[in-house]
């Protein structure tokens, strides 16, 4: 597949090949074995905080963010790059991190003769219950954060990657395509997909409030609060969107958002 290594690093925030850029790499075969610690450590002090769990937090956002190239090749491509442990890495300096796919030969294509459906089970299972979820446990062990967080950060996450990539394209079909994916993900498929029992944690109702940047549009309000208050060392605020404000406090949050936009504007 032709891959444009800048659009990968800089939209999907993940590095092809097996080169270094940043000062620290941790291959993914030490993710459990000290590696996940050593990223937390580092990142607690990005995020000017002594808590775990708000580490956990931001962490658990952050790395299904990370993993956009795989359901961008998925979706756009009908690609499934290997995620394997083995395959992967983390890079880091200072405030910049790189997810890394050593090998980006090392996958499989859909084929147009095999059944999609079947397919996209087999991928968001290798994804999710193969990938994601060990790393998300590994998380809660070490930092304490609710799985329930985790996954409606996810969640929303996701929701915002693929409404972006659908508002990126005019081809109808395209469109189709990743709006089927992001509801079957969201909406349909079996929790054993991801490594659960019970229910798809991703399947979730958002409620829409008023979007504090953009008059007359609306903005999903998050299902969990990602413990964005808790920044530097307990001197962070709640977020416009957050589920812990009340409707008081989100109305005087949005006009405070909207003056400082009328000031800036006039600078």
């Amino acid at each position: 597949m032709n891959r444009e290594t800048d659009f990968y690093e800089k939209k999907l925030f993940c590095m092809l090949g097996s080169s270094k850029k940043f000062a620290n790499q941790v291959v993914g075969s030490r993710f459990f074995a000290g590696g996940l610690d050593q990223i937390f450590e580092h990142y607690a002090g990005i995020l000017d905080t002594d808590q775990h769990r708000v580490v956990g937090s931001f962490f658990s956002d952050w790395y299904v963010w990370l993993c956009s190239s795989f359901f961008y090749e998925l979706s756009h491509h009908d690609h499934i790059m290997d995620f394997s442990f083995d395959n992967i890495a983390l890079q880091y300096e200072g405030k910049s991190f790189l997810f890394q796919v050593i090998d980006a030969s090392r996958g499989k294509a859909i084929s147009p003769e095999e059944n999609r459906e079947d397919a996209i089970r087999e991928a968001l299972r290798l994804i999710f219950a193969g990938h994601i979820k060990k790393v998300f446990d590994y998380t809660v062990e070490i930092t304490g954060i609710d799985p329930g967080t985790q996954w409606a950060t996810a969640s929303s996450s996701l929701h915002y990657m693929y409404e972006a990539w659908i508002r990126d394209t005019d081809q109808p079909e395209l469109q189709a395509k990743l709006k089927n994916d992001l509801h079957y993900m969201t909406a349909e498929a079996d929790a054993e997909l991801f490594g659960l029992t019970r229910r798809n944690p991703l399947r979730m109702k958002f409620r829409w409030i008023p979007d504090a940047y953009e008059e007359g549009q609306l903005v999903r309000m998050k299902n969990k609060c990602c413990l964005h208050y808790l920044l530097h060392q307990g001197k962070g605020s709640y977020c416009y969107t957050c589920p812990s404000l009340s409707e008081e406090e989100r109305e005087k949050r949005r006009v405070e958002i909207q003056e400082k936009r009328k000031l800036e504007a006039l600078k």
